[in-house]
């Protein structure tokens, strides 16, 4: 029998907020990782009170109920059975910074899937500079590390644990597969001002494809484990899957009117547009006043009102491309096997560790690792078929079939664009 420990979050000087975990095998097309099994805490965000601040009843009880505690097993396993060479994870603390959510820190308690990515106990603790920080130098950091990964893949698979019995006293299947956000389950489309209008909600239906979740369901099922698709609960709209879904999609877009329209290709007006789109988590200042200009009407910042004005021409043209071509845009994208699929996975606690909240204690089970290949095993046949079936498929663009289309707006047409006026250079896109 394994020894108990009460294990307390690391207090760093050096922290390295995400890494790769083995290495990579060349042109593979899936990518396993995990957001909330860190225990990394960079000191110089808490300050001279950071060891004082880390035995505190409430942060180490938020420390202990939040850590999803054998995920990274399951995610090395699976990993392992997939020949992937690794898995990415990333390693601060979920009390420190949740990357499953908005990069905000909110006021008020928010419900647990409202919340931001700063949210007490420690929230209350950081200063404004040190909330700065960690948000500009290490979720910022986190974010471009996982766009670079997911980028020519074919599927990413985000592996959770979560707690054996939910508030509501029912216990929980021993693996749920999560693929729809919040907002779509509860009222058919998103929060506004969330992502920009041009997102199709419908999209977050699935984030991916239903052939490849189901099928892993009722693999599981054969195999005499208790598994369910989207209960006992939803993704929030901050999650990284529903975050990159609305990435790539733009992506999608962007390259399907760049080759039908070639010419608006090194435009800043297209060029600040684009930034915009991809701008998922709103990152970027300039992205924001473009945002506030097109959809709340405010005013511009002094010296790019030309530039703006322009960049709203250039949005009504690629607006009309979409609705235009929605059919092809939109539906065939939904359905190819080939677009990113993001899948969440939650496996139970209790059946890789042993938990003892009421001491803060845990031990991991002497079938750990057994039980998360198996578990790993299970899931493996359907990923491989779809991987295999997506191999398969046409490619993207070739499935939009868009090369002589275009979609011109009047207003960009009749305008005459002044070079002078763009002001600065276009942004690099964002990360989600």
């Amino acid at each position: 029998m394994l020894a108990w420990n009460q294990p307390d979050p690391c207090l760093t000087d050096a922290p390295t907020p995400i890494t790769f975990h083995g290495e990579e095998t060349p042109s593979c097309r899936a990518l396993v990782f995990t957001i909330h099994d860190g225990d990394q805490i960079p000191r110089a965000l808490l300050g001279r009170d950071a060891d004082a601040v880390l035995v505190r009843p409430d942060v180490l009880g938020t420390y202990f109920h939040e850590r999803d505690w054998g995920a990274n097993l399951v995610a090395r396993c699976l990993a392992e059975v997939l020949d992937l060479g690794g898995y990415l994870r990333v390693n601060l603390a979920r009390v420190l910074l949740d990357f499953g959510r908005f990069p905000t820190s909110l006021d008020g308690d928010a419900a647990y899937l409202l919340r931001s990515a700063i949210y007490p106990p420690l929230r209350d603790v950081l200063t404004d500079a040190a909330r700065h920080r960690l948000i500009t130098h290490h979720y910022d950091e986190i974010s471009r590390a996982l766009t670079g990964r997911f980028l020519g893949k074919i599927l990413a698979i985000d592996v959770h644990t979560y707690d054996p019995v939910g508030r509501n006293g029912i216990r929980r299947p021993e693996v749920s597969l999560v693929t729809r956000s919040m907002g779509y389950q509860r009222y058919g489309q998103l929060p506004r001002r969330l992502f920009d209008p041009l997102f199709p909600a419908a999209l977050c239906e699935d984030t991916c494809h239903p052939a490849l979740s189901c099928g892993i369901v009722a693999d599981l099922a054969r195999s005499g484990r208790y598994a369910t698709l989207n209960y006992p609960y939803v993704m929030p709209e901050g999650s990284v899957e529903v975050r990159a879904l609305v990435w790539f999609f733009f992506r999608h877009v962007r390259e399907a009117f760049e080759h039908s329209c070639p010419e608006t290709v090194g435009q800043k007006p297209y060029e600040i547009v684009w930034d915009m789109l991809l701008d998922v988590t709103q990152r970027l200042a300039r992205a924001a006043a473009l945002r506030g200009f097109l959809h709340a009407y405010l005013a511009p910042p002094p010296g790019v009102e030309q530039l703006f004005a322009d960049a709203r021409d250039a949005y009504a043209t690629i607006a009309a491309f979409v609705h235009r071509h929605h059919g092809v845009l939109v539906n065939d994208y939904r359905h190819a096997l080939n677009r990113l699929g993001c899948l969440g996975v939650e496996v139970r606690k209790d059946l890789l560790v042993d938990l003892d909240p009421a001491k803060r204690r845990l031990r991991l089970r002497a079938d750990a690792e057994e039980t998360a290949r198996q578990i790993a095993g299970e899931m493996a046949r359907s990923i491989r078929q779809h991987l295999d079936d997506a191999a398969q498929a046409p490619p993207l663009l070739s499935r939009v079939g868009l090369a002589d289309a275009r979609a011109v707006s009047p207003l960009a047409e009749a305008r005459q664009r002044d070079a002078d006026a763009a002001g600065a250079a276009p942004l690099r896109p964002a990360a989600f």
